[in-house]
């Protein structure tokens, strides 16, 4: 992080920060941040943090994830697992995620 999610003529996406926090019951969220800029705005940089509830299960050390699905109208969501991996010393190895490029690494905060 940062890192470019998308820079083409019109706009400029940066991710900024990305954080995943497991809670002992099973669930957690995921937080993100990131700026826009629409390159033929007069004003700056736009920064938005969104947060995405989730839930995951254990089988040793790896996890499955499955992200709450909030389309009520026509339930396009795509099933789980959406993100998987492996809990590691460090923190956590993500080798599957939906929509994303993986691997996704994340350091443990202590």
């Amino acid at each position: 992080m940062p890192a470019v999610l998308l820079d083409n003529v019109h706009a400029t996406i940066v991710s900024l920060a990305d954080t995943i926090w497991l809670e002992p019951d099973g669930t957690g969220v995921e937080v993100s941040t990131e700026q826009s800029q629409d390159k033929g705005a007069a004003e700056g940089p736009i920064t938005r943090t969104d947060e995405r509830p989730f839930s995951y299960g254990l089988d040793r050390n790896r996890i499955e994830i499955a992200f709450e699905c909030n389309d009520v109208i026509i339930r396009s969501c795509s099933p789980p697992p959406h993100l998987m991996g492996v809990l590691t010393e460090s923190g956590l190895l993500l080798d599957h995620a939906l929509y994303y490029r993986t691997p996704l690494e994340y350091e443990r905060v202590r």
